[in-house]
């Protein structure tokens, strides 16, 4: 994620995707183009689109970077291949949405003018053939005028292509000299570690769990001992148990 002017504006970009990562739409397109309900196993009686996004939301992180503008995308997941697509289809989605709302500007623009261009070409091709047909049946007052009305719109739509290919031109280079708001840097891959825990983390809390219930089962044995070699104690279950 880059700005036009500074980190403010790249902060108040990297805001508006953070805030389009939380919406409904977003989600629901990552819920639906991974078919996550079925994958998540959710209850389809209950609730099945609010649960497949919480699901989804667990999983999702993004973190902005004030000092280098740069807004990085995650999501974690047991399957690594599972985790890089739904990465990389949640960026090209926000791209997207980018262009929709037009905060790109000068790339919209361009597109506008592009299409302008091809329209005033597949025009002056259209009164270049009628010019032609025309010149074909010369002689007659009517059609002598109906070419002369022709070259004058011809002429004024060279003009006007004209215009168009310089400021197609112009913007050209000004988009070449700026960064656009949204930029994707790079796109997932499937990592080949894990994330998290760490073996030796695992271990650890395996160590301590282990030390815990031995620690637990050595109290709870030496309480049965001392209650079966306590009479009174043992004549107190007895008569609880009748």
């Amino acid at each position: 994620m880059a700005g036009f002017g500074g980190i403010r504006t790249g902060a108040t970009h990297s805001d508006l995707a953070v805030f389009l990562l939380g919406t409904h739409s977003l989600l629901d397109s990552v819920v639906d183009e991974f078919d996550l309900i079925e994958r998540f196993d959710i209850d389809r009686s209950r609730s099945p689109r609010a649960e497949s996004r919480d699901a989804l939301r667990r999983g999702l992180r993004a973190n902005f970077d004030d000092r280098s503008g740069v807004l990085t995308i995650s999501f974690t997941d047991r399957d690594p291949v599972f985790a890089k697509n739904v990465v990389n289809f949640t960026v090209e989605y926000l791209e997207s949405r980018f262009d929709t709302l037009g905060l790109d500007r000068n790339r919209i623009e361009q597109e506008n003018l592009e299409v302008n261009l091809a329209n005033a070409f597949q025009r002056i091709l259209q009164l270049e053939e009628e010019t032609r047909e025309l010149e074909r049946m010369v002689g007659f007052a009517p059609i002598t005028m109906e070419i002369n009305r022709i070259a004058m719109e011809l002429t004024a739509m060279r003009e006007v292509y004209t215009q168009l290919m310089v400021q197609n031109e112009m913007l050209r280079v000004t988009i070449a000299s700026e960064t656009p708001t949204f930029q994707v840097l790079e796109l997932a891959e499937a990592p080949d570690r894990k994330s998290g825990p760490s073996r030796g983390m695992i271990s650890i809390v395996v160590s301590l769990a282990a030390g815990f219930f031995s620690v637990f089962l050595a109290f709870a044995l030496n309480a049965i001992s001392n209650i079966r070699n306590d009479p009174v104690a043992m004549a107190k279950l007895r008569t609880t148990k009748k």
